[in-house]
């Protein structure tokens, strides 16, 4: 008990010394000389940092308004919006697709583009750069489709936290380790399995094969839709997407062509009467379940959509060096697409990550700021809503036609160059064929 109270006695003595003394130290004067410098060195940061922030705003608003854009002659709000148009009309055709090959509704695609492609535009780390359901995300989670298509906006949302969480950790720089081989390989294997996923589309219903008149014609619209994307001048171009001038030739046709299947034969006419119903179908009720089934290709979704992304930002900012936005920052893209792919889930869609294609177009159309894909955005909601019925006159084979442009344009034919000519190693080779043949046999994840 003595010591007890010995202890007791001395931090009471303790407490009342502290009480007396800590207010004389605080109000010394060498002491408040040193936290009142310390206070005016807080407030001069952030002083500074608030007036960077304000003048970085105020300049990027002001060249986008009055300013003149270093790859157009024209004003960069002007150009920016005409590069939305442009892009809005060579991504929505392809959205309907991409949402065919991994077996949900074809407004789902484009709901999913909306959420993806919105947020992405807002908070991602490349301006100019567009986002959007991709072929790449629809491969993924094709299987699933076929098995648990239920399970479809669980793995997406997953895959959204992972990307997420790789962005937040800085991963986003690891993509710059990547071999040139192992992209080559990738960006291979990524083209052929896009012409596979075209054959199912010769069956109509699905396990029917198209036989006789049906079969040409289809054929002969897939034809055409390839050649007039490939083959339309320049001079042309300029003024109407080369995608949008071949979905005109073949609606145009298709009413002389019968057995073609169009878009509402497949899905149903109800899906595009238009007005706000559509969203019901672009964002169907869903519920998280299945987390086994869906987790591993969640991870794989995860893995593929953050290098396609982070290839096209590095794309994107060799075509537009020297613009004022400077470097694309990669962590920030992770973080951005992850937040998209997770709401998109969330909204029962498909996902979907940078759209290497698009933003080439987006770019050369003059769309170098964020604006453009705002105004992409703003162009397929507006598209969903009020050209529902356009929409489903879309014949099959006019966008199997476009995804054999875009598997063209995906596939590295300097690759086909480097080996025919001998300009790289054996194991460079061997590496560029090995991860082709992985991405087909076994997935992209894998690769």
């Amino acid at each position: 008990s003595g010591a007890k109270m010995r202890h007791t006695l001395l931090l009471l003595l303790a407490t009342t010394s502290a009480k007396r003394l800590l207010p004389k130290a605080l109000t010394s004067p060498a002491t408040s000389k040193k936290y009142f410098r310390q206070y005016r060195k807080w407030q001069k940061r952030t002083t500074n940092r608030a007036e960077r922030l304000t003048r970085t705003s105020v300049e990027e608003l002001s060249g986008l308004l009055f300013s003149r854009d270093p790859h157009t002659d024209d004003h960069s709000l002007a150009a920016n919006v005409k590069a939305g148009l442009a892009t809005a009309v060579a991504v929505a055709p392809e959205a309907l697709q991409f949402a065919l090959i991994a077996g949900v509704h074809p407004l789902v695609g484009l709901g999913s583009t909306l959420v993806v492609g919105l947020n992405c535009a807002l908070f991602g780390g490349r301006p100019g750069m567009v986002s959007g359901a991709s072929a790449t995300c629809a491969l993924v989670v094709a299987p699933l489709g076929k098995t648990s298509p239920e399970a479809i906006p669980t793995a997406v949302v997953l895959a959204g936290l992972l990307q997420l969480a790789i962005g937040y950790l800085k991963g986003g720089r690891l993509v710059r380790m990547l071999p040139h081989p192992v992209v080559l390989g990738f960006v291979n294997g990524l083209a052929v399995k896009v012409i596979l996923a075209q054959v199912d589309h010769f069956q109509f219903p699905h396990g029917t094969w198209l036989t006789g008149s049906a079969l040409i014609n289809h054929s002969l619209l897939a034809l055409l839709s390839f050649t007039v994307i490939e083959g339309t001048p320049s001079f042309i171009t300029e003024w109407a997407p080369a995608p949008l001038l071949a979905m005109l030739a073949c609606l145009s046709l298709s009413p002389f062509m019968p057995g073609v299947p169009l878009l509402r034969d497949v899905v149903g006419t109800e899906a595009f009467t238009g007005g706000p119903g559509a969203l019901k179908y672009a964002f169907p009720s869903y519920s998280l379940t299945s987390f086994s089934k869906a987790l591993p290709y969640a991870c794989e979704l995860a893995a593929v959509g953050l290098l396609q992304s982070l290839l096209t930002l590095q794309l994107v900012d060799g075509l537009t060096r020297g613009n004022k936005y400077g470097r694309g920052r990669a962590s920030r893209e992770c973080r951005s697409l992850g937040l998209g792919n997770l709401l998109s889930g969330l909204c029962g869609g498909i996902g979907g990550c940078g759209l290497l294609g698009q933003s080439l177009v987006n770019v050369a159309c003059g769309g170098t700021g964020r604006t453009s894909a705002v105004a992409y955005v703003a162009f397929v909601l507006f598209g969903l809503v009020y050209c529902g019925s356009l929409l489903g006159s879309i014949p099959i084979g006019a966008l199997v036609g476009l995804m054999l442009a875009v598997a063209r344009h995906t596939f590295s034919w300097s690759s086909i160059r480097l080996l025919k000519d001998r300009r790289c190693t054996a194991l460079d080779a061997l590496t560029i064929w090995g991860v082709s043949a992985l991405t087909v046999k076994k997935g992209l994840a894998v690769s």
